[in-house]
Order: C-alpha cells, then structure tokens, then sequence
C-alpha cells in the first residue's frame, strides 16, 4: 500500500530494508524527519518484501532515489539485494547499512574487506554505519549528497531563457557567454536541431531578420550614445 501510495503522490522514494525493527524504525524516522516533505521513506522487513515493493513501484512508473539494505539480511545478503534493486531502478544510489562493531567507528573493522570488495566492484555506493548517535553527523551529509545528485540527473531544471542560434556565430557565443557569467539559466538549441525549429515555430520567429543568431527570449541590447561632434 505505501509503494503503491508514494507512485500515485508522485514523490520520489527512499526504500529501507533492515530485518531489525529497532534499527529500521531508528532509520526510517531519522530520514522522514529530514527528507519526508520531499521523499516517500518506504520500509521494508526483508529482501522479499522489498524487491515486492521495488517491483510494484517500477510497474507504476514510481520513481526510486535511493535504497538502502542492511548487509545481513537474513534470505539474501544486502550486497546482492541491491545489485537486483538496481536492475529495476538503474537511477537510484545504492547504501550498504552496516551494524556498528565495538570500536564505534564509521567503518567496522569486522566488515571492511566485504565493503572494500563491494566498493571497488561497484556494487554499491556509499554505506552507512546504523546506530549512530546523531543522524546529522553520521547520516544526512551522504543521503543528501546523493538525492542532490538524483535530483539534477532526473528532474528538470529551472530556465530563465531559451536560445535558438547558429552554433559557432559570434553573437551566439556571446550571449550564451554572457548568460553563463553572470548566473543566469538557459538553453541553447542549434537553429537547425529538431528542438531549435519547434521553438521557431511556436513563437513565430522570422529567422530572416536575424540572418547570425536568433533568440527566443533576447535580452535587450544595450544603448549607445552617438559621438559628440569634434569642436
């Protein structure tokens, strides 16, 4: 019901499977209380469970940013559960969960050489070590880095101005230039793409006038002065 809750809100979703109900709830509640207005957390008590969950949402188009696994899941490995997550969701970043050992750091000397040889195979990647004390510290900086990376991969980005141009004329270098410098968002579309010539017909752009460049949205040029008169 929750995979099936989160396709239809159209919200991203971050999937947790942890066979510890303290541990998976500890996680859970950590990234609905960062990430919730935002991601669906969608938990999970098995592998089973969560290729269900995995499955359902990729029949529904539902979109999955990140899924996190504990590496001892107990009907299959957290390794191997997430090499199948990623065959049905290519896009999203795959977290290894680790238990945290006596030493108390963020990688457990008992488990390095799996980690090691997960990382280097690229099986996963990031892992997290769970129990931590502060999720600001030991969670969030990971979790957000990679939903800052799912998010310019999968979603679209704000544009102030479309630009349709000759691809290497002068004007068209500089504007875009321009633009560029100063922070401002744009696209630029060669005249003779596919892209380039629906957005000519759409704003009824009479290419001749402008035999260089032509702008969908162009900025206003600037104003100049004519010379004063010798005295």
């Amino acid at each position: 019901m929750m995979a099936t809750h989160a396709a239809e809100l159209g919200r991203p979703v971050l999937v947790i499977v942890d066979a510890d109900p303290g541990a998976r709830e500890q996680t859970m509640s950590a990234l609905v209380r960062r990430f919730g207005p935002d991601y669906q957390v969608l938990p999970a008590g098995t592998a089973q469970d969560g290729l269900d969950a995995l499955r359902r949402l990729a029949d529904r188009r539902g979109e999955v940013a990140l899924v996190a696994a504990d590496l001892r899941l107990p009907d299959i490995g957290g390794v191997e559960f997430l090499q199948r997550a990623r065959a049905l969701h290519p896009g999203a970043s795959r977290v290894l969960l680790l238990a945290m050992d006596r030493y108390h750091t963020r990688v457990p000397f008992t488990e390095l050489t799996t980690l090691q040889r997960a990382t280097a195979l690229g099986l996963i990647d990031f892992a997290v070590v769970k129990g931590w004390v502060t999720p600001e510290e030991w969670l969030y900086p990971q979790v957000q880095e990679a939903l800052t990376a799912w998010t310019l991969a999968h979603r679209p980005t704000h544009v102030v101005y479309q630009i349709v141009g000759e691809q290497w004329a002068p004007r068209s270098h500089e504007l875009r230039d321009m633009l560029a410098r100063n922070g401002v968002p744009f696209e630029f579309y060669a005249a003779d793409s596919a892209e380039g010539q629906q957005l000519i017909r759409e704003h009824g752009i009479d290419v001749r006038r402008r035999p260089e460049w032509t702008s969908v949205a162009p900025l206003p040029r600037p104003v100049t002065k004519p010379p004063k008169p010798p005295r």
